[in-house]
């Protein structure tokens, strides 16, 4: 929500819109079929179901004596969650503009691929369904022609031509038919390929496909679900009633890459009261507001040491409902990130069983200094303070509303799951996607 910041310092104005903003849903042309898999209760982090959410083995599942693996890989599945709330316009033109470079270096490297895009939309209280656009991890793969409402935010946002028109002059693609390793019948699938040469993409070539495909617009909700997201949409890619089913290849590596300029708000739907008027507000910047403000989840999440004039560092933390520390995962009112982390883990050693040489890494392009690394320090401005609970961790001085808080959940998923982590302000993401490809094709002869 940066942009509606950076357009109006009024605080409960700012609030008002971004929450309420009238938008329709998406029309992404597939199913509307319900995840059976539950992101509440117990954290098992297992939406396969084979019952080894951690991976208990020795971490050397090819048995070969090198844990990494020993080989290189020649197929990836990259997972796109791009945070499509009020302020990304500027953000998401720089990846899209990014993108030909992508699949150059992709092709170069002789890499078979294929790239599905979701958004940080799960849905909230704040942001009903119909006036947002929760994807809750479902593949969207539709030109951004079909759904220009979804570029509007509130009166003032308006990237209908910067974001889409511009960036698609041509308009409209469509989905060749196409099987999979779990479906042998043809059918049009939400994600853009290209396989032994060949592309599923009809009527525009496959960049340009992706220039239409990839802007997700500025009307999600602008209490960010990223690692919710990215979660659930490896699960749908795993169950047979949805559309996304067979995107995962069980010997291609994986790239999950996260575009945020906000911090992870990805709270278990059980303790939801954290964001109403009527709960304990215990996470509110301010409880005598009427609504909630982005701190709240920064509150939620984050545990910092050191003076607030620059922390010596801020680590995820969980709390309970009455924002207590816990030691007990079901109490946590943000699913712990073991979660995410075990289940990449998982995908990771089900990949190295049948492929030595497959990757699974996790990725973010958010609140970083420009060589990666995070500074943590309160806000000066106490608006700001209140929105977000933390000041800026980068801004880019050329483009005033490019700006972003520091990551920390996201930044100890990728610590964790041999992921890097580059900064959205950088005015070209091109050199953090070339690094990003080339992890992936480093050992190949």
């Amino acid at each position: 929500m940066f942009g509606r910041y950076r357009y109006d310092l009024a605080l409960g104005s700012m609030m008002i819109v971004a929450l309420a903003a009238g938008c329709t849903p998406k029309d992404d042309g597939q199913s509307s079929s319900t995840l059976v898999v539950t992101d509440g209760g117990s954290d098992d982090g297992d939406p396969t179901g084979d019952g080894d959410p951690t991976g208990d083995g020795d971490g050397d599942p090819t048995g070969d004596g090198d844990p990494d693996g020993d080989g290189c890989t020649d197929a990836l599945d990259i997972l796109l969650v791009i945070d499509n709330s009020g302020s990304m316009g500027t953000i998401q033109r720089r990846l899209v503009l990014a993108l030909p470079g992508l699949v150059n270096l992709l092709d170069g490297a002789g890499l078979d691929w294929r790239i599905g895009v979701t958004t940080t939309d799960n849905g909230n209280q704040w942001c009903p369904a119909g006036q947002t656009t929760p994807e809750g991890g479902k593949l969207v793969m539709s030109s951004c022609r079909t759904r220009l409402n979804d570029f509007l935010f509130g009166d003032e946002v308006d990237v209908r031509d910067s974001l889409c028109n511009d960036l698609c002059p041509n308009g409209i693609f469509e989905i060749v038919p196409t099987v999979t390793e779990v479906d042998e019948v043809a059918a049009p699938r939400p994600w853009i390929e290209r396989i032994d040469g060949q592309t599923n993409v009809s009527g525009l070539d496959v960049a340009d496909a992706l220039r239409c495909a990839v802007p997700m617009g500025v009307n999600g909700c602008g209490f960010e679900s990223q690692l919710e997201s990215s979660y659930l949409a490896l699960a749908r890619a795993q169950l047979n009633t949805e559309a996304s089913y067979g995107f995962l290849r069980s010997d291609a590596s994986l790239l999950v890459l996260i575009l945020s300029d906000e911090i992870d708000c990805s709270y278990n739907k059980n303790y939801s009261t954290i964001f109403s008027a009527e709960g304990n507000k215990a996470f509110w910047s301010d409880p005598s507001s009427p609504y909630p403000t982005s701190a709240l989840c920064w509150n939620a999440g984050v545990m910092c040491m050191g003076p607030g004039s620059g922390y010596v560092t801020c680590d995820p933390q969980n709390y309970d409902v009455d924002g207590n520390p816990t030691g007990n995962p079901d109490d946590a009112v943000l699913h712990p990130i073991s979660r995410y982390i075990n289940d990449l883990d998982q995908l990771r050693q089900q990949r190295e069983q049948i492929n030595p040489g497959a990757r699974v890494r996790f990725a973010v392009i958010g609140g970083a200094r420009l060589d990666g690394t995070v500074h943590y320090a309160d806000s000066p401005d106490p608006g700001f303070q209140n929105s977000f609970g933390i000041g800026p961790g980068c801004e880019d001085p050329n483009s005033p509303e490019v700006l972003a808080v520091p990551p920390v959940r996201m930044r100890q998923v990728a610590l964790q799951s041999d992921g890097s982590l580059g900064s959205i302000c950088a005015p070209d993401y091109s050199p953090f996607l070339a690094d990003l490809v080339e992890s992936f094709v480093a050992e190949c002869g």
